[in-house]
């Protein structure tokens, strides 16, 4: 599996999350409590491959093409 993670300091990405037509793996608010932990960031991942962790080739192609798919929703991101 291969995750696009992306971060901020600032904004959440809860609302963009929620009218996204890409797949959203997970998405975290700064303050949040995960188990024992706070998050430190706001914070939201895709799942850009479901190829094995060896397959290192496969998971740079499934993600080139996963950002083409994607690209006008990661502009609004």
């Amino acid at each position: 599996m291969c995750v696009l993670k992306v971060y901020s300091e600032n904004d959440s990405f809860k609302e963009f999350a929620g009218k996204t037509i890409m797949p959203v793996y997970v998405c975290f608010d700064k303050g949040e409590k995960r188990g024992k932990r706070i998050i430190s960031c706001f914070d939201i991942r895709f799942t850009v491959s479901e190829k094995e962790w060896d397959d290192f080739n496969g998971q740079v192609e499934d993600a080139i093409l996963y950002l083409k798919k994607y690209k006008y929703e990661f502009s609004e991101l």
